[in-house]
This record gives C-alpha cells, structure tokens and sequence, in this order.
C-alpha cells in the first residue's frame, strides 16, 4: 500500500513538472515585453502587447487547461494522445456545466466595481464563460480525474458489437455524468476553500 501511494505520487511528480517547465520560457519573454512597455517608443509598446498576449494571455491565462491537459496526458497509461483530447473535451464539459449551473440556480455573481470586474467574487471568466475560480486547483483536479477515469475505462472490455463505444468512447461515458456532479459539488464546497486560501495567504502576507 506504501509503495503504490508512493509511486502514485512520484509519477504525479514528474507529470506536472513538464507543463511548469513552460513557465521558464514565459517569465522570460514577460520580462521582455515590460521592458518593451516602459520605453514608450510605439514600435516597442506594440511588440510588448505582442509579447505579453502570447504568455501572459495565452499562457498563463489558461494555466488550468494547460495542467489539466498535462497531467491527464502524462498520467494516461495508453493512447496518451487521445488521453490529452479526453482532458481538453472534460475541462470543456465542466466549463460549460458549471456555467449552466450557476445560471439555473441564479447563482452567477455581477461583475464589481470599475476595473475590479470578478475580482474577489469567487467567481472567473474561463474561454468565455463565467464559472466557479478554481483556477489552478481546477485544472490538476479534474486532470486528476480524467487520468483515473482515462486508464480504467481503457481497461474495461465490451462486448464486440458494441467495440465502437469502448476505450475513451467509455471513458467520455463515464465522464459525463462524472463532470456533471463535479461541477456542482464545486459550486457548494469551493467558495468556503477559497475563502480559507485567501485567508491563510494574507495572514502570511501580513507575518
């Protein structure tokens, strides 16, 4: 038991150290484009704004995707590239769900003041829809998710006739009902999470 836990952790050590490895290229050219910003000549700002939405925008912005995507693909025992589009349609799926939730239950939050915009709400604009920040958390759970469901519905053998369903076909599935209850639970337990993460990271800010 020791052991499979301590592999576990091991492999998900290594996975999600790839994406992150990305972030050292990004700081780099983000650094780049600040510099460029601040010389107000216009050919310079104008590639800054270049620079700053390929990594900052494109990047980081999108950093649970790109980990969700990273580890479910990193995690899949087989047909990791099916594995990797598995994880986008999932992340995609709780997007959409989420966001379906929270209009149905009237529990989209307005935007705050000028400028502030869903800051400190509990809530994020994700590939354009408004659903629950769980932000970084989001995307190594649900890759997390995806990788369990992934490997075990590629193990799980149907009948001949129904062959077209097996394999990620299952595992999409199974996935369905599965992102369904995720993104729900999400509404109910996340806010308390974050509330206590912002909590605990302003007491450390102020010690």
């Amino acid at each position: 038991m020791k052991e499979k836990i301590t592999s576990a952790f091991q492999s998900f050590g290594r996975v999600i150290v790839d994406p992150v490895l990305f972030l050292a290229v990004v700081g780099i050219v983000l650094a780049i484009s600040t510099l460029f910003n601040i010389t107000q000549v216009p050919f310079f700002v104008a590639l800054g704004t270049l620079l700053s939405a390929a990594t900052n925008d494109a990047i980081i912005g999108n950093l649970p995707l790109i980990l969700c995507v990273g580890i479910a693909a990193g995690l899949a025992k087989k047909q990791k590239a099916n594995g990797a589009v598995f994880a986008i349609i999932s992340y995609l799926m709780f997007v959409y769900i989420n966001n379906a939730y929270l209009t149905l239950t009237k529990g989209l939050i307005e935007s705050g003041s000028a400028g502030m915009a869903l800051f400190a709400t509990g809530q994020a604009v994700v590939l354009g829809k408004q659903v629950t920040d769980i932000n970084v958390f989001g995307g190594v759970i649900i890759g997390c998710i995806v990788a369990f469901v992934y490997n075990k519905a590629l193990d799980i053998k149907v009948p001949e006739v129904l062959r077209i369903y097996g394999g990620p076909r299952l595992a999409l599935i199974i996935m369905i009902p599965t992102m369904i209850l995720f993104s729900i639970i999400v509404t109910i337990i996340w806010p308390p999470i974050a509330i206590f993460i912002n909590n605990a990271s302003t007491f450390i800010i102020n010690s």
